[in-house]
């Protein structure tokens, strides 16, 4: 309880910065102190529960709202699971329906270019290789800056210099918000409670997955009774693509915000998971290995289901029905039978009109 409390107090303190001045950029603008102290406050929240080293960022949205993010790792689960405050701060902002990131202030360097002598030599453009934070920024935020602590601002390109974004897949530049459309799918169990159910098929329709169209949503369930929903996002880089039980799902009437990051914005810790559920549609990409490890890791009581569900193609059915020899008979069958049916009934409609209608003898008088 006391952790929780004073998880909220870092992140409410740390929101309280001064809005934006009418003219510059906020990081500009503000007092160097107070971004850096403002910095320092946050990463109280942080859960480094390995490196002991805490790492805060924010990011700054076009109206000067402010989005923080806290490095969080876990025991009991590969280092792969770990959140980066870079991460997290973008996270917040996507499920906050920021429409823009203009900064982002972070207390160490975010994460990027690795240098081996031993492929650099071989390969000049190898050091140019990005990981998770750098990469994630230039798949949502191409245009930002970032301003590490003690040093002045500069664009993220400067940091990422040659990457590879969306625009080379094909897909065009990306928001913050942007999701993709999720097709008809088949309906859940009727044994999975209805605000589960709604709650993932609403974070399933905030999925990101433009390269693989596999879509997949993560339902946490807290000993408070309290819902965290998580949706899948990918990366141009693939590697760096975020799992569902990590992301926040964007904001819609029927479903709470969620997964790890806003449950902990709510206060909340991942021990205290009771419920874990994660629903995807079938495909070539699946996070059942990681989603089942990653909830045992962290809370080794919680109850896990993984449910999957198929794509309904154009007539309303799943692939496999529809694909199915026959099934396409049984369907032609049935069309043909509907017809015949409507001829039939046509044929009957117009022979009893033809009978009733009374003889013409010329024009009545």
């Amino acid at each position: 309880m006391q952790k929780r409390q004073e998880t909220l107090e870092n992140f409410s303190s740390f929101q309280r910065i001064k809005k934006k001045p009418k003219s510059g950029g906020i990081l500009e603008k503000c007092a160097t102190s107070d971004i850096e102290a403002s910095l320092v406050r946050l990463k109280g929240a942080a859960q480094p529960r390995i490196s002991k080293f805490q790492v805060a960022a924010a990011i700054y949205g076009s109206e000067g709202k402010c989005y923080p993010g806290v490095n969080v790792e876990f025991n009991g689960v590969g280092l792969e699971a770990t959140i980066h405050a870079e991460e997290f701060a973008v996270l917040a902002a996507r499920s906050q329906l920021e429409s823009k990131a203009e900064w982002i202030a972070v207390s160490a360097a975010p994460c990027g270019c690795k240098c081996h002598f031993f492929f650099f030599f071989f390969h000049p453009l190898h050091f140019l290789k990005a990981t998770d934070c750098r990469q994630l920024l230039n798949e949502f935020a191409p245009s930002i800056s970032v301003r590490v602590v003690g040093q002045p601002p500069q664009p993220l390109q400067s940091l990422l210099p040659h990457s590879f974004g969306p625009t080379d897949l094909g897909i065009g530049p990306q928001t913050l918000t942007s999701t993709t459309p999720l097709p008809p799918i088949e309906p859940l169990p009727l044994d999975v409670p209805k605000d589960i159910a709604d709650s993932a098929l609403s974070a399933l329709a905030s999925c990101y997955c433009p390269y693989t169209k596999a879509f997949s949503a993560a339902v946490l369930r807290t000993r408070s009774g309290a819902l965290f929903v998580g949706s899948h996002i990918e990366n141009a880089a693939f590697n760096p693509s975020i799992p569902p039980w990590k992301v926040p799902a964007l904001p819609s009437r029927s479903s709470p915000q969620g997964a790890v990051v806003a449950l902990m914005r709510a206060g909340e810790v991942v021990e205290d998971v009771v419920e874990a559920i994660l629903v995807e549609t079938a495909g070539s990409v699946s996070h059942e290995a990681s989603f089942r490890g990653v909830v045992v890791g962290f809370a080794k009581d919680a109850a896990v289901r993984v449910l999957r569900v198929a794509v309904l193609g154009n007539n309303g059915l799943p692939p496999a029905w529809a694909q199915s020899k026959w099934f396409s008979k049984l369907l032609m069958s049935a069309e043909r039978n509907e017809v015949d049916s409507f001829y039939s009934s046509s044929t009957a409609t117009s022979n009893g009109a033809k009978s009733t209608a009374a003889p013409s003898n010329g024009p009545s008088t």
